[in-house]
């Protein structure tokens, strides 16, 4: 999936410029995976790396959705008929690297590495109810709670 913002800049980078591929991953609380990569216009640097890595939650962990970046749950969703109390919004970064001249052919442009760059720097705090699945599990917690809290309901009153 492109972004239309980060695409349109990565449309002003120098066509010859390198390509760079952010490597990320949902892991769900029951370790199923799913992988994701998104190739950039723009060479990287080791200093980006090291500056990503200061800016996620534990040096790791991010919310997909705050920097436009594709969640990737719903690809296990689909195995669970929807969400599960084992997920959650959180994403794991593993790599900004120098993409594969394979990679450069077979993955779409999502748009400049510069633009991603931006966009992880810009977060202050991570936030889990810009997650479109904290909203679902938020609403699957409550709908529990009121089933628990009927269920003792009954209990009490012999029911």
């Amino acid at each position: 999936m492109s972004d239309p913002d980060c695409a349109a800049a990565s449309r002003l980078v120098d066509v010859t410029a390198l390509h760079s591929v952010f490597e990320y991953l949902y892991r769900d609380a029951g370790n199923w995976k799913s992988w994701g990569k998104l190739l950039l216009v723009g060479a990287v640097t080791s200093t980006d790396e090291a500056h990503i890595q200061t800016k996620l939650e534990g040096g790791q962990f991010f919310i997909p959705e705050q920097i436009s970046v594709p969640p990737l749950y719903q690809k296990l969703l689909h195995c669970t008929a929807g969400p599960t109390t084992a997920d959650h919004p959180w994403h794991e970064y593993i790599a900004l690297r120098p993409a594969t001249i394979e990679e450069t052919v077979s993955c779409p442009e999502w748009g400049s590495t510069q633009c991603l760059l931006a966009r992880i720097n810009d977060v202050m705090d991570w936030d889990i109810s810009q997650s479109q699945i904290h909203v679902v599990l938020h609403a699957i917690y409550i709908r529990e709670q009121a089933t628990m809290r009927h269920g003792q309901l009954a209990l009490k009153t012999g029911s």
